[in-house]
């Protein structure tokens, strides 16, 4: 049986059918789960063997990016996003998917326990940045990028708030530019060296640039999640 990848699906939120494409490519079961469906029951978030937030701008980013999408984690889905963690699902949130758990507290921290301590700000220029080609410089710290320690590909970013600031420390999964991070625009869309962080666990990860909208060789990030839950 191929491993289950569930996507939540809100207003707003894109990329979820190139997510779709490369999860059935790279050997899992992508689907696309509407809300309401994970609010009524009829389909449960813990049961998947992976869970992808994706980009786009949820809710349309009413309060800030993310922000909306984050309280439906906090209040609504709580229970569900809890037996995830109590199971140790691996987690991936992408451009938007990023913001919504750094918003939610599961970014740094992997638990809804600390609150929220990390921000996505907004860029540096002041503005939306769209690049097709960002070199990203990936660290091996998470089981994502689990043996690309070192490894810089090139992926799209498309965001307006990805300046990433936290309270404490974090654990970097991958930099723009180079190994160390360049923090100079237009080396970071945003302005900030960092690209991806991961919890202490290193199974829930979450990044700017879109892999599953990049080259075959940031499908690889992918392709971990799925060996790491066969």
């Amino acid at each position: 049986m191929k491993p289950l990848v569930l996507i939540p699906w809100v207003t707003g939120v894109n990329s979820h059918e190139e997510k779709v494409a490369v999860v059935n490519a790279v050997g899992g079961r992508a689907e696309v789960v509407p809300i309401r469906v994970l609010l009524d029951g009829r389909r449960r978030l813990w049961e998947a063997d992976l869970v992808l937030w994706p980009g786009g701008f949820s809710f349309g980013d009413h309060g800030g990016a993310g922000t909306v999408f984050a309280i439906e984690l906090q209040t609504r889905l709580r229970e569900s996003v809890e037996r995830c963690l109590e199971r140790q699902v691996p987690m991936l949130g992408i451009c938007n998917g990023f913001q919504v758990l750094v918003r939610a507290g599961l970014l740094p921290a992997g638990d809804f326990s600390s609150g929220c301590t990390a921000v996505l700000d907004r860029n540096r220029t002041g503005r939306f940045e769209h690049w097709r080609h960002t070199p990203v410089v990936l660290h091996g710290s998470s089981l994502w990028t689990k043996g690309l320690d070192g490894v810089e590909i090139e992926m799209p970013s498309a965001h307006g708030e990805g300046y990433f600031q936290s309270q404490g420390p974090v654990v970097v999964t991958a930099t723009y530019g180079s190994y160390e991070g360049v923090i100079t625009y237009p080396a970071s869309p945003n302005g900030c060296p960092v690209a991806g962080i991961c919890d202490e666990t290193g199974r829930i990860m979450g990044m700017m640039p879109h892999p599953e909208r990049g080259c075959e060789a940031a499908w690889q990030i992918y392709r971990n999640g799925i060996e790491a839950v066969r």
